[in-house]
């Protein structure tokens, strides 16, 4: 067969679309070498060179066949268990982005398992951040209260000082008001006396 024949068999197998031509495309090769360079940076747990990597892929070569998976990685990316920085937030936009795509149902199932696992998660923080803010409320109330009594125990002590003193104020009276009735007592005497006299 010469080549003039292997060049109109071909021609017409992409006529008749029993060979694709993105397989001779340049962007799908491109694409599969970045997915093969993503999924090493994934192996060597470099996960947010990954990320990007698969980032990347999606927004340069959304017409590929490896998209749908660069979308897929980029979404489980921020949620592995491995990554320091995971991100539900952008897990989250990936996966609605993933959802959009034609899917099977295996496919789609575990796109909403992953959706449901980030929305727990983020119901479980928030409940937790309440649960922590309402202790650090109660350590400040506490704080505060602390602070009062000891200021009322202050205030109880200097209470009782001046108390003491006005104590010790109105025995010095009673005295007084006993040497004052004595000496009333000796100047009554005496101007009787002199009455008398």
């Amino acid at each position: 067969m010469n080549i003039r024949h292997i060049i109109i068999t071909l021609v017409c197998f992409l006529l008749t679309g029993c060979i694709s031509p993105s397989l001779f495309s340049d962007g799908e090769l491109e694409a599969r070498n970045h997915m093969a360079m993503a999924a090493e940076k994934e192996k060597s747990s470099t996960f947010q060179a990954a990320i990007k990597t698969y980032t990347e892929i999606s927004e340069t070569y959304p017409g590929t066949s490896v998209y749908k998976p660069a979308v897929w990685r980029a979404a489980i990316l921020n949620l592995h268990p491995d990554n320091p920085d995971i991100n539900t937030t952008s897990a989250q936009e990936w996966l609605h982005l993933y959802l959009k795509l034609p899917l099977s149902s295996a496919e789609k199932e575990m796109a909403d398992v992953c959706l449901g696992f980030i929305q727990q998660t983020n119901t479980d923080r928030d409940e937790r951040d309440k649960l922590l803010s309402l202790i650090e409320q109660q350590k400040k109330d506490r704080e505060t209260l602390i602070q009062k009594l000891k200021h009322s125990r202050a205030e109880l002590e200097q209470a009782r000082r001046q108390l003491k003193k006005l104590r010790s104020y109105e025995k010095e009276l009673s005295i007084l008001k006993d040497k004052l009735e004595k000496m009333k007592a000796i100047d009554v005497q005496i101007h009787n006396n002199k009455i008398k006299q």
